[in-house]
């Protein structure tokens, strides 16, 4: 089994792995998204909402290239999620 830990120690408010189960999504209370590489349990991204009002669900497009996050006000971020934008 394998853990991983918010770096800030928050609690963590969302999951979603990609298609392909190589990458895992994770938010936190403080807007930001991690992404971790599965295998290794490396983190290698983030992805931060410009108003910080913490990340409430994550989903990842059926092609793996494209992240959605939900934030507490209301507001919706797509980000790029492929390999060259980590």
């Amino acid at each position: 089994m394998e853990t991983l830990t918010d770096p800030h120690g928050s609690a963590v408010f969302s999951v979603a792995f990609s298609p392909d189960g190589r990458t895992l999504a994770t938010s936190d209370l403080y807007g930001i998204t991690y992404l971790w590489d599965v295998p290794t349990g490396h983190l290698i991204a983030t992805r931060t909402d410009p108003r910080s009002a913490g990340i409430y669900s994550v989903a990842f497009s059926p092609d793996g290239r494209m992240l959605a996050t939900g934030d507490g006000n209301g507001h919706i971020y797509l980000w790029d999620a492929s390999p060259m934008s980590r």
